[in-house]
């Protein structure tokens, strides 16, 4: 990494600056050029600052929550099921805003992203009542036969 100071940086614009020489804590890193502290250490720091701030900030947190809600649950989506907030938009436009299992039309707030329990995997999206349905046989497909065959016992 080549050494430039904080100034050069600052007039090149550039986030970062590098001094080779250690921090406080004995990081040899860059530096955050608007307040020369070490990448290393603003982790630790905000860490730190939180612990000892945590009413500030969970109220900082939770102002940002509220703010930037579609980042949320992008985020939500992407740690729960590997996939983007586009990536079920798509899948949503796909099925013409209707349930996958029942075709009955969802409301995007209203829609379940029906998954594998196991893999994970993004089946496709279903109404409420239908994820409910499949969770209650545990995703076997065995025993949705089986109740298949037993309404089909008593159809009139």
């Amino acid at each position: 990494m080549d050494v430039i100071t904080r100034k050069e940086a600052s007039s090149l614009n550039l986030p970062y600056y590098f001094t080779g020489k250690p921090c406080k804590r004995g990081h040899v890193a860059k530096r955050v050029c608007p307040y020369g502290a070490c990448v290393e250490c603003v982790p630790i720091q905000t860490k730190e600052w939180n612990q000892k701030n945590r009413t500030r900030a969970n109220a900082k947190a939770g102002k940002w929550r509220v703010n930037n809600q579609e980042k949320v649950v992008d985020s939500r989506i992407k740690n729960i099921y590997g996939v983007s907030l586009d990536h079920i938009e798509n899948l949503y436009d796909a099925q013409c805003g209707k349930c996958a299992l029942c075709g009955e039309p969802v409301s995007r707030d209203k829609i379940q992203i029906d998954h594998c329990h196991k893999t994970r995997v993004v089946r496709g999206l279903l109404c409420r009542k239908c994820n409910i349905g499949l969770g209650m046989f545990n995703e076997d497909s065995s025993l949705i036969e089986k109740a298949v065959s037993y309404i089909n016992q008593f159809k009139i």
